[in-house]
């Protein structure tokens, strides 16, 4: 399979029904792909152009369907919408000025709403891979000491993109330190990622089936 038939593939399962939706299976081909050990962090990629090579394959899972990701981003682009209206019709020298700094807030807001759907995680060739939007985080396999889910304590000053249904990026948790979050939850049933050096938060629809997949991927 080349890869513009791998692309085409995920692309349309993107937004089936939540679960594992294996691509294919392909054992004899391994992580030399386009990974070596090292920290999770150093494996960081944007883009909305498919990572996978040709001729690998990967298992997708959607994470946990969220109703207050949805309505809490879209209350944030509305909220600022209509603060943009009410500043634009003062017409004020000041009133402009306010305008521009909320566009500014609007601009990246409404992106990460646009980008919330495409949230999955691809595990095969020795990697797991959390993606949303155009940002991928590459966890090589052989560097995961542990999964297990559990309930976080975020730092309400920790940076990051956080609302109780969307957690994005690096976020400081109470106890456990810097967590990259790739979730539709900021703090419930978050399934940690544990490597040598780094902490990782999804929130898979089926925790069971992603954690077979990423121990055939071991293998």
């Amino acid at each position: 399979m080349g890869v513009t038939e791998v692309k085409t593939e995920i692309s349309v399962q993107a937004f089936l029904p939540c679960g594992a939706n294996a691509v294919m299976e392909s054992r004899n081909q391994r992580s030399q792909l386009f990974l070596s050990e090292g920290t999770a962090a150093k494996h960081f990629r944007i883009g909305f152009k498919s990572i996978i090579p040709e001729g690998q394959t990967f298992e997708w899972f959607r994470p946990r369907a969220s109703l207050w990701g949805w309505l809490c981003s879209v209350a944030v682009v509305a909220g600022l919408a209509a603060l943009l209206a009410v500043a634009i019709r003062h017409g004020t020298p000041a009133d402009w000025i306010v305008s521009v700094l909320i566009i500014a807030l609007i601009i990246p807001a409404t992106f990460f709403l646009c980008i919330y759907p495409t949230m999955k995680y691809s595990v095969g060739a020795g990697t797991v891979v959390l993606s949303c939007g155009p940002f991928k985080w590459l966890i090589p396999v052989s560097s995961i000491c542990s999964i297990k889910e559990d309930e976080l304590e975020y730092l309400p000053k920790s940076q990051g993109w956080k609302l109780p249904g969307y957690a994005l990026f690096r976020i400081e948790f109470a106890h456990i330190g810097i967590v990259g979050m790739c979730a539709t939850s900021l703090t419930k049933r978050i399934l940690l990622i544990s490597t040598d050096t780094e902490k990782w938060g999804i929130t898979p629809a089926d925790v069971d089936s992603f954690r077979a997949a990423v121990a055939r991927s071991r293998r």
